[in-house]
C-alpha cells in the first residue's frame, strides 16, 4: 500500500486538492447519479478520509469545488473561442462558442442540475459566498468580451445574457435528461412530444436568444 505524503507546499497542497476533485468527477459520472460520499472520494484518490477533511468539510464543498472549477473552464473556453471573432460575431458562432465545453464536458450540467438544491444550500456562507463571486468576476470577464464584440450590449447586459444562457441550457438539460430505459416507456406511453434532442433544443433555443436581444440592443440604440 501506498502511502500519500503530506502537501506541504502550496502548489503541492492544489495538487492534491485537483487530484480530489479529479477523483469526485470520475466516481461522479460513473455512479448512479447520486453524489458520493467523502470516503469513496478519498478511496479513489488513495488517500485517507481525514486527509480529504483537509481540504473541504462537507462532500458538498467537494462537489461545489468541482463545479466551480468546470464552470470557469467553460467560461475562458467561451473567451478563447471568441477571441479571434469578428466584430460583430455571427450569431452561429457565438453559440457554438458557448455550446461546445458544455457538450465536450457533460460533468458541467450534470453537477449544475444539483447547484442550487444541493450544493449552494449545503455550505457554510463563506463558501457560498466565495464561490458566487469567482462565477460573478468571470462572468463579468465574459460579458466584457461580448460587449467588445457586440457594442451594443453594455457589458451588463452581456452578462446577463451570458447568465440566462447558462440558466437556459442547465433547465433544458434537467428537462430532457433520462435514460434509453425511460426514453422508452415515454414513447410507448405516446409522449413523444416531450422527446427532445437537448443539443438540437440547446442551439435553437440559444440562437433565439442571442438573435432577439442584439436585435433589441439595436432598435434601442436606434
Amino acid at each position: 500500500m501506498t502511502v500519500a505524503r503530506r502537501a506541504r507546499q502550496d502548489w503541492q497542497k492544489e495538487a492534491r486538492r485537483q487530484e480530489l476533485l479529479d477523483a469526485a468527477e470520475s466516481l461522479f459520472m460513473s455512479g448512479d447519479g447520486s453524489l458520493p460520499s467523502v470516503a469513496a472520494v478519498a478511496g479513489r484518490a488513495g488517500l485517507a478520509k481525514g486527509t480529504v477533511y483537509l481540504y473541504f468539510r462537507t462532500k458538498e464543498e467537494i462537489f461545489l469545488g468541482l463545479l466551480e472549477w468546470r464552470l470557469a473552464a467553460w467560461m475562458a473556453d467561451v473567451r478563447e473561442a471568441l477571441a479571434g471573432a469578428p466584430v460583430p460575431p455571427d450569431p452561429d458562432a457565438l453559440v457554438d462558442a458557448v455550446c461546445r465545453y458544455l457538450f465536450a464536458e457533460p460533468s458541467v450540467l450534470a453537477l449544475a442540475s444539483y447547484g442550487k438544491s444541493t450544493l449552494e444550500t449545503n455550505v457554510d456562507m463563506d463558501r457560498y459566498v466565495a464561490f458566487k463571486r469567482v462565477m460573478n468576476d468571470n462572468l463579468g470577464k465574459l460579458g466584457a468580451e461580448v460587449h467588445r464584440l457586440n457594442p451594443g450590449l453594455s457589458v451588463d447586459a452581456a452578462t446577463r445574457l451570458l447568465l440566462h444562457s447558462y440558466a437556459f441550457v442547465v433547465g433544458l438539460w434537467q428537462f430532457t435528461a433520462a435514460s434509453p430505459e425511460r426514453r422508452a416507456a415515454m414513447e410507448k406511453a405516446g409522449a413523444s412530444a416531450l422527446q427532445l434532442d437537448f443539443r438540437t433544443e440547446v442551439r435553437r433555443g440559444l440562437l433565439a436568444l442571442w438573435r432577439g436581444t442584439a436585435a433589441e440592443a439595436l432598435r434601442v440604440a436606434d
